[in-house]
């Protein structure tokens, strides 16, 4: 969702699945995080028995949408001589506390609480 009426529309949904009192708790990107940091490209590796998954990511802004930015991203998957490749090209979108917490309010949640933590907001409000 990089849009904000897509944004808008998936909380109004959510409000509305919810019970009187009910809880949302989700989590974002968190934009300062992001956007101060964008241009390192991000090396990640894990292994698994004897699979080797490692990743490339490279991000730029495009801010067509708000604090979006182009994520490209190259999967190496080895398992022993047999390296297999992927790609995953995506638009992904941060928000500012504030923004999260205007986007909240407008869709009818109250008792909002937001969190920063390391690159993430993680966010609980109530119906």
């Amino acid at each position: 969702m990089t849009r904000n009426e897509d944004v808008l529309s998936a909380l109004h949904c959510f409000r509305k699945a919810l019970r009187p009192r009910g809880v949302l708790v989700f989590d974002n990107f968190d934009a300062e995080s992001i956007f101060t940091d964008l241009a390192r490209p991000l090396r990640d590796m894990v292994r698994v028995g004897d699979k080797t998954i490692s990743r490339l990511s490279k991000r730029t802004p495009n801010l067509r949408t708000g604090w979006t930015w182009n994520w490209d991203a190259t999967y190496v998957v080895k398992e022993g001589r047999k390296a297999r490749t992927f790609r995953d090209r995506s638009v992904l979108r941060a928000f500012t506390p504030d923004e999260l917490a205007l986007f909240l309010r407008i869709s009818g949640f109250t008792r909002i609480h937001l969190q920063r933590q390391h690159s993430v907001i993680e966010a609980v409000a109530q119906v």
